[in-house]
């Protein structure tokens, strides 16, 4: 993408936006494997052999993940940042006719995503929900404003002693501020509820602090703003009427452990990267403690 809000490279050229589809972006358009959040997040939660299964340009017979079903939050999620563009609205009750089928496979044929019509008006009533609750919020009506720019793919290289290493992002939603801070929001959906201090509990489960210390790192990297500049907010939106919502930032000590949890990351990536090697879980016995609320039995008759 080319906006002149953003640079579309870096000063020192280490850092550039990019001009691809979501497939490719998922792909890693990098001339070597890349790091993502997600990869990153799979270091940290897994092992580095999961992150070699789970990329697509290290593991030979990865196979991108192709969603057949129907999914709400992925349908919000296209509708809130790009207004259902690359969606093809299917006026049909269902696909087990012969007539949907065959619509359904003409849109895929085209690149488009089919979606029944009773679906994408459920997605709808959601996103109608959320931009009414966004346009009332003390810090969040900018994110509806026609100055932000969404899905915003970035690539960026990273220097050290023991060479370079690839980098890649794609920010759901950016705002430039006059005084040149940044804004970051990214849109999640929840099955549970968005209440901040019930959804933060599993916020970190699915790597969401990696993932707010990894995009600001790539956006600095592209913008040269420094990252004390940077705000990353989350919008989290339940899966149910009424819809409800929050906008959720994490605090200086939980932002902590999200930088902390990439550098490991980072490190480990590029390690493996260097010695081609991508292990899985210690190859030696571990002794582990018994929790907390396990440990009240010791000394019971």
């Amino acid at each position: 993408m080319t906006d002149d809000r953003l640079p579309s490279v870096s000063a020192d050229g280490s850092a550039r936006l990019l001009e691809i589809t979501d497939e490719q972006y998922h792909a890693d358009p990098c001339e070597v494997p890349s790091l993502s959040s997600t990869i990153a997040s799979i270091i940290v939660k897994h092992s580095p052999y999961h992150a070699w299964v789970a990329h697509p340009k290290l593991n030979p017979d990865h196979r991108p993940t192709s969603r057949q079903t129907y999914d709400l939050g992925t349908l919000a999620h296209s509708l809130l940042l790009t207004d259902g563009a690359g969606l093809r609205v299917i006026d049909m009750d269902n696909w087990r006719t012969n007539i949907a089928k065959d619509r359904r496979d003409v849109a895929r044929s085209e690149g488009l995503t089919p979606v029944l019509r009773h679906q994408y008006d459920e997605a709808a009533s959601m996103i109608a929900a959320a931009q009414q609750q966004l346009s009332q919020h003390d810090d969040a009506a900018d994110l509806l404003s026609a100055d932000t720019l969404t899905e915003v793919p970035i690539a960026w290289t990273e220097t050290t002693d023991d060479g370079v290493t690839h980098h890649r992002a794609k920010l759901d939603n950016v705002l430039v501020c006059d005084d040149g801070s940044l804004y970051v929001w990214d849109y999640k959906t929840t099955a549970g509820t968005a209440n901040p201090h019930e959804w933060v509990k599993r916020a970190f489960d699915h790597g969401c602090d990696i993932q707010a210390a990894y995009y600001s790192r790539g956006l600095s990297a592209l913008t040269g703003v420094s990252l004390d500049r940077i705000r990353f907010r989350f919008v989290v939106q339940e899966r149910a009427e009424p819809w409800a919502l929050s906008v959720v930032a994490l605090d200086p000590p939980a932002a902590g452990v999200g930088v902390a949890k990439m550098e490991h990351a980072i490190d480990t990536w590029r390690s493996c990267m260097l010695s081609g090697r991508w292990p899985g879980y210690s190859e030696h016995v571990v002794e582990v403690e018994a929790p907390a609320w396990e440990q009240r039995w010791v000394g019971v008759s």
